[in-house]
């Protein structure tokens, strides 16, 4: 909790103390928040992000981020396209 280590977002700080607690490089993680400032303040520290607005559904942003990270491209009937 971060009151125990005196640390809350959007402090950096509290990203890379989670990363160094389990021992991950933040190219592995990924921070998800529905806060631009707390997305923003994780992207500084090397972690992949995704910003999802409350009217936007968390599902949807997540197969985006996948496909966009796979280097796949997909059209609007998740169809893939070679």
């Amino acid at each position: 909790l971060s009151y125990e280590i005196g640390l809350r977002k959007p402090n950096p700080a509290i990203f890379n103390y989670v990363l160094d607690t389990i021992s991950q490089k933040p190219q592995h993680g990924l921070f998800i928040d529905d806060l631009k400032e707390n997305v923003d303040s994780a992207q500084t520290t090397g972690l992949n992000i995704l910003h999802y607005p409350h009217n936007q559904p968390l599902r949807q942003g997540c197969k985006n981020l996948l496909w966009i990270k796979s280097g796949k491209k997909y059209n609007k009937y998740n169809k893939y396209i070679k």
